[in-house]
C-alpha cells in the first residue's frame, strides 16, 4: 500500500519550501510523489463559462477534463475526504503520498518549525510525529534536522517508509478458507507491540515467518477484518511506514493492561479484538468466531489447557472506566477485570474445530521458539 506522509507547521515556519525541495530530491532520486494539500477554506480550480464550468453547474457531480499530457478531476464530496480516502480514490501509481497539512490526519508527520522550544511545536505531544525540520537544534525523542538539509530528510523518508516494500496478499490457510462468512467490519483490530523483547534480544515483530514480518502479517490481516486497526507502541518511529493509526500508551505504567486501556481509548466502535504483535499464526476462523459470540458479553477470551489468553481476546470499550480503577490501584493483572465485567469463556472443544493445533495462541519468545517454527508456513 502507498505510505502517507504528512508534512506540517505554523503558518510561516516555511514547509511550503521544504516540501518543494524535497518532492524535487525523491523525484531526482527516482521515485514518483503524489501531494495533497489541504485548504480548509474550499477552491475552485475551473474558470467560469468553460465547457467543464457548464458541465458541473447543470448538475454533473464529476466532471473530467483529459488531455494527451494531464487528466483533472473535478467531483463533489460528501465530507472533507482524509488521506487515506483521497489514496483510495485517486493515488495508483506514485511511490509515496506527501501532504502538506492535514495536521489532524493520523498519519506519520514531519514538522517544520523555527521555534526555539519543543513547546512552540504544533504536534509536541502527537504520536504520530517521527521527526522536526527545524533552524534551532532541540532536545526531542525523535530525529531532529536543520530544515535546509534536505538530502538528511530524504535519507530519513527513504529508510522509514521505502526501503519496506508492500508484502504481497497474506495467504489464507486452510482453516481461514473454510471461515464462515461475514465478519462484522464495524469492529477495531488492536495490535500491541509494546513488549520488551528480552529473551528473544530484537523486536519481535520484525521477525520474518515464511520470508515476510510477523507485524506485516498481522496488520494485513486486520485490515482486512476491521474497519479499524490501532497499534500501540512507545516506539512509534519504527512502525511509521504501517499504514495504521499508531498510539503511545496513555498512562506511563508498562504492562499489557495498559496498552489495552490504551487502544480501547481510541477505539471508534463498541468491541475491539486485542492480539499481541508476536502472534505468529492468528487465524481468521478463530477471531471470527470470537468476535461472532460476543453478544453482551464485555470479554470474550480463550480459557485453555495452559490458562487464559487475554492478548487473543475481545473487549468491550466499556471496560475501560473497570482498567482505568484497576491501574490507578496499581493491579495490573488482567485476570483482575474478570470480576468487573461479564465474561465469555471459550474452551478448547470450541476453538479445536477450527485450529486443531492452536497456532493462534503460539507466543514468539526465545530463539529457539524461532527455529521450532522456521518450517512452518
Amino acid at each position: 500500500m502507498i505510505p502517507i506522509l504528512s508534512v506540517v507547521g505554523k503558518s510561516d515556519s516555511g514547509k511550503t519550501t521544504r516540501l518543494e525541495k524535497l518532492i524535487a530530491e525523491l523525484t531526482r532520486r527516482g521515485y514518483r510523489i503524489a501531494t495533497a494539500k489541504h485548504d480548509t477554506h474550499g477552491f475552485e480550480i475551473d474558470r467560469e463559462g468553460k465547457d467543464s464550468w457548464r458541465h458541473k453547474h447543470a448538475g454533473a457531480t464529476t466532471t473530467i477534463i483529459s488531455s494527451p499530457r494531464k487528466v483533472a478531476v473535478i467531483s463533489d464530496t460528501t465530507h472533507d475526504l482524509s488521506l487515506s480516502e483521497l489514496r483510495e480514490r485517486y493515488i495508483f501509481h506514485e511511490t509515496i503520498l506527501i501532504s502538506e497539512g492535514y495536521y489532524r490526519d493520523r498519519h506519520p508527520k514531519i514538522e517544520v518549525t523555527q521555534a526555539p522550544t519543543p513547546q512552540g511545536l504544533l504536534c509536541e505531544h502527537e504520536p504520530t510525529l517521527i521527526a522536526v525540520a527545524g533552524t534551532n537544534p532541540l532536545q526531542l525523542s525523535v530525529p531532529w534536522f536543520h530544515r535546509d538539509d534536505v538530502s538528511g530528510i530524504t535519507d530519513f523518508i527513504e529508510k522509514t517508509f521505502l526501503a519496506h516494500p508492500a508484502s504481497p496478499r497474506l495467504q489464507e490457510s486452510e482453516s481461514e478458507k473454510n471461515a464462515p462468512p461475514g465478519i462484522p467490519r464495524h469492529l477495531t483490530g488492536i495490535i500491541l507491540a509494546g513488549g520488551k523483547n528480552t529473551r528473544m534480544g530484537t523486536n519481535k515483530a520484525f521477525l520474518e515467518i515464511g520470508g515476510r514480518r510477523i507485524i506485516d502479517r498481522t496488520v494485513e490481516l486486520f485490515q482486512r477484518l476491521f474497519s479499524q486497526v490501532i497499534l500501540v507502541t512507545n516506539t512509534p518511529l519504527e512502525y511509521a511506514y504501517l499504514d495504521l493509526e499508531i498510539v503511545t500508551d496513555l498512562i506511563p505504567q508498562r504492562g499489557a493492561l495498559t496498552g489495552i486501556y490504551t487502544g480501547l481509548s481510541y477505539t471508534s466502535h463498541s468491541h475491539a479484538f486485542v492480539a499481541a504483535c508476536d502472534m505468529t499464526f492468528l487465524n481468521c476462523a478463530v477471531i471470527n468466531y470470537l468476535t461472532g459470540i460476543r453478544g453482551t458479553y464485555d470479554l470474550v477470551i480463550p480459557h485453555l489447557d495452559d490458562g487464559y489468553h487475554p492478548l487473543h481476546a475481545l473487549y468491550a470499550k466499556r471496560c475501560l472506566k473497570y482498567i482505568e480503577w484497576l491501574l490507578q490501584h496499581e493491579k495490573f493483572k488482567i485476570i483482575e477485570l474478570f470480576q468487573k465485567v461479564r465474561v465469555r469463556e471459550v474452551k478448547p472443544d470450541e476453538i479445536l474445530p477450527l485450529d486443531p493445533d492452536l497456532l493462534s495462541f503460539f507466543n514468539l519468545n526465545t530463539p529457539q521458539d524461532l527455529q521450532k517454527i522456521k518450517h512452518l508456513p
